[in-house]
């Protein structure tokens, strides 16, 4: 979120949750070409550090800081809280520095002052980033989010399109593969996806580099997942950081790919089974998106994040309105129900932003019987690509989940098991795991070495309607 609001001089160490009896009070004002009051390296006297990361404008508290403690390697990271206000405890007489790191800003590297009763106490002004407007520009790349509309500049000739989503949730697992995919598999799902006439895919965790290549041959686009375990505590500066980390690597080192749409960050990290349904995910996924910009620059691709279903969308409580999200361009929803309407409209009272479903449709057996009702997916989906086409207003498109069944999800990756969960959305009650296929495989059986491959009416559907 960029904050915001009338500037409040701090005068005291209260504004920390400290008593007003601890002395040695330092405010560090760390401006770009101000080096700032000079500071002597001195032992802390106590065992205590205690402060306050404001941002330089404002003097409002900074959340979700990233502090270390440094002397002279780090000993000790903490975030700093809603306000701004940090503490660290247990900390050994010695001389000690200050690096305090979120994105958006310039990092900043402090002394830590001598205190008094045990604590030391800081106060740090943090200077935003000039490179990271408040208000995220529209990208000049070949792709971007322009109001609520996915535009394409593809030949770079300088003229935007819009552009709709079309296309599977894509993790073409063999038989017996565990959920792993050989390249060998590439060439042949090009093809196919060819054949349904897709112009995008989904993928869950990275992609591929022969995939991608494919792709980029085939004119298809990658909505390229970065995953994020749903067992994370997003609570843990550790795990922020490394996370960060990890996913400028990522987007730098697929940025320059033609094939790449946008990146999707995690994975229905908000259901209350998962670890994200707290303001540290959708605080974290600002953070990640204000690094992707860092990466990109100018011609940044849209970042999204997958959502289980529209919950949490629009609420400041959770971090997920769009102040809190000002550099997340678009969201992502994993949505499943038969009537997608009720959902639209109230998605257009909670948010700006459009949104692309990431997952939608029904899997294909018959919970009840133990048969496949074909008929039923292929009546399910379409009904509701038809309602995404109806709300094209706010929603730029799907990813129906998906291209192939996947044997391993369920038991046995060498069967084709019964086993998922109950819910009311499915006509049969139930959601089975390795069924969800727009392809149904079976074992090799003309000694090719691959699955047969045979494609369901749902299929056949999706060829006509995305001709």
């Amino acid at each position: 979120m960029w904050l915001a609001g009338r500037r409040k001089r701090v005068v005291s160490p209260s504004p920390c949750g400290v008593k007003s009896g601890i002395a040695g009070i330092l405010t560090l004002f760390l401006l770009e070409g101000c080096e700032g009051p000079e500071v002597e390296e001195v032992s802390l006297s106590g065992s205590v550090v205690v402060g306050r990361v404001l941002e330089d404008q404002t003097k409002l508290g900074v959340r979700y800081a990233r502090v270390s403690l440094m002397a002279p390697q780090r000993v000790r990271l903490v975030l700093s809280r809603e306000d701004g206000t940090f503490s660290i405890a247990g900390v050994p007489p010695t001389k000690y520095r200050l690096r305090v790191a979120r994105a958006g800003f310039a990092e900043s590297d402090v002394e830590v002052p001598a205190g008094m009763n045990d604590t030391s106490s800081v106060v740090i002004s943090l200077q935003r980033n000039p490179s990271i407007p408040p208000i995220k520009p529209l990208s000049q790349g070949p792709v971007r989010i322009n109001l609520r509309v996915l535009e394409e500049d593809f030949d770079r000739n300088g003229a935007y399109r819009p552009l709709r989503v079309q296309g599977v949730a894509f993790s073409p697992a063999p038989i017996g593969s565990g959920g792993n995919v050989p390249q060998g598999l590439y060439d042949r799902c090009a093809d196919w996806l060819d054949s349904l006439h897709v112009n995008t895919i989904r993928t869950y965790s990275g992609i591929d580099p022969t995939m991608l290549a494919r792709a980029s041959d085939h004119r298809i686009k990658v909505i390229v997942g970065f995953w994020v375990q749903t067992s994370y505590n997003l609570a843990d500066p550790i795990r922020r950081e490394e996370l960060i980390g990890s996913f400028r690597s990522f987007v730098r080192g697929l940025k320059d790919s033609p094939a790449i749409l946008m990146w999707n960050v995690g994975n229905e990290q908000n259901l209350p089974f998962n670890n994200g349904d707290n303001p540290y995910w959708y605080d974290l996924v600002q953070e990640l998106a204000i690094t992707a910009f860092e990466v990109e620059g100018a011609t940044y691709h849209p970042v999204c994040a997958s959502n289980g279903d529209f919950t949490n969308i629009g609420n400041p409580a959770k971090r997920a309105d769009d102040a809190s999200l000002s550099y997340m361009d678009l969201w992502a929803s994993n949505i499943y129900r038969y009537d997608l309407g009720a959902s639209f409209a109230s998605y257009r009272t909670r948010t700006n932003k459009p949104v692309v479903l990431t997952e939608f449709g029904i899997d294909a057996l018959d919970h009840r019987t133990k048969r496949e009702y074909e008929a039923v997916q292929a009546e399910f989906d379409s009904t509701n690509w038809m309602q995404i086409l109806a709300a094209s207003d706010v929603c730029v498109g799907g990813t129906l989940f998906e291209f192939t069944d996947e044997w391993w999800k369920a038991g046995n990756p060498d069967s084709h098991d019964f086993g998922g969960y109950a819910t009311d959305n499915h006509p049969d009650g139930y959601s089975n795991e390795e069924w969800w296929g727009l392809i149904s495989l079976s074992p090799d059986a003309d000694g090719d070495g691959r699955d047969e491959w045979r494609p369901r009416k749902a299929f056949r559907m999706f060829q006509q309607q995305w001709r």
